[in-house]
C-alpha cells in the first residue's frame, strides 16, 4: 500500500503526539527492567522507531497504550536476545533484569 502525503503527514503528527504524551512512562518502563541508562535511551528509540513504523497497522479494536506497551516489552525481550549472543546472562527478579557475565570454560 502506497502512501500519500496526507497520509504520512497523519502519521508523522500522530507518532510526535504518542512521542509526548509516552516518553516518560515508556523511559521509566524500560529503565526498571534494564538498568541502565544507555541502554534505555537505545531501546527507546527503537520502540518509537517500531510506532511510527507499524501506527498504520493499529487495529481499531486495539488500545492503544496496550499496543504501545507490547511493542516496548518485545523491544526489551529483543534487546536481551541480542544480548545473550555476547556471552551475557540474564535473572529475572521481581524488580526487573540483572545482569550476569558469562565465563567460557577451556
Amino acid at each position: 500500500m502506497q502512501k500519500t502525503k496526507n497520509t504520512t503527514s497523519m502519521i508523522n503528527s500522530t507518532t510526535q503526539l504518542i512521542y509526548k504524551q509516552y516518553y516518560t512512562r515508556l523511559f521509566s518502563f524500560i529503565n526498571s527492567k534494564v538498568r541502565n541508562t544507555e541502554d534505555t535511551k537505545d531501546i527507546l528509540s527503537e520502540v518509537f522507531i517500531k510506532i511510527h513504523k507499524n501506527i498504520d497497522k493499529l487495529g481499531s479494536h486495539e488500545k492503544l497504550t496496550s499496543w504501545i506497551f507490547t511493542i516496548t516489552r518485545n523491544t526489551i525481550v529483543d534487546f536481551y536476545r541480542k544480548d545473550l549472543k555476547h556471552k551475557t546472562t540474564y535473572s529475572l527478579t521481581k524488580s526487573g533484569f540483572s545482569k550476569k557475565k558469562r565465563y567460557q570454560t577451556l
